[in-house]
């Protein structure tokens, strides 16, 4: 993604908009992920992905940093049974930069799941809607809103037919602690996957959180002597 005002900016937030998966043929579902991974203010003279193309932006044999370009990586799984069918994976993003513009991207690795097949043993999980109550504590800026950036759904059995799916964050809260310099971020993730019938599924999932405006100022550079 390039914008010349990425140039002068120490942090450029990559904002998840919108996703997509497909093949070509209908198939059962076992699993389903993706990750939006850390963005950097760097380019270097190689392939990058840009709709249904491939692109070359630098043309110097010499990567860039600061030159109004961020680079990120997006890890995606679309899979059911069989260890390998090819499918399509698109996304779509936005990017916001600023001198107040931070972004707290914790890790989170994706990895293909296989079927425990017909003799193997598994724990099923219950069906329906699941939600758990999310809390960040001690984050110094005056605004902080959370991003859904990593996630994965999956029966932990077989694949199984796909009724309903999703996976999203709601009941948004932040509030800064008095004379702290400090706030605390509270959500609702909730997610469903549920098939024809009583299949549960197992989730995960990881949120990035953008940081605007810091409560405190950062440390000054240390002084070098000469």
């Amino acid at each position: 993604m390039e914008n010349p005002s990425f140039a002068s900016s120490r942090k450029v937030a990559v904002l998840p908009r919108g996703f997509g998966f497909g093949w070509t043929n209908d198939h059962h579902l076992l699993q389903i992920a993706c990750n939006v991974d850390a963005s950097e203010t760097f380019i270097a003279k190689q392939r990058y992905k840009k709709a249904d193309t491939e692109v070359t932006p630098l043309q110097s044999p010499n990567g860039r940093a600061d030159a109004g370009f961020v680079s990120w990586n997006t890890s995606a799984i679309f899979k059911d049974n069989d260890s390998r069918r090819d499918y399509m994976f698109g996304e779509l993003v936005s990017g916001m930069a600023g001198s107040d513009v931070d972004v707290l991207q914790p890790a989170f690795p994706i990895l293909p799941q296989d079927s425990m097949g017909f003799f193997g043993a598994c724990l099923g999980e219950s069906p329906g809607i699941k939600t758990e109550q999310i809390t960040i504590d001690n984050i110094p800026y005056a605004y902080a809103i959370p991003m859904l950036t990593g996630w994965e759904l999956s029966y932990p059995c077989k694949d199984h037919h796909v009724k309903e799916i999703g996976i999203w964050i709601d009941d948004l809260h932040y509030d800064q602690v008095p004379n702290s310099g400090v706030g605390t971020l509270r959500y609702r993730l909730s997610s469903v996957l549920d098939d024809t019938s009583d299949n549960g599924h197992a989730y995960r999932h990881k949120v990035s959180v953008l940081e605007l405006k810091p409560l405190t100022p950062p440390p000054l550079p240390p002084t070098r002597l000469p």
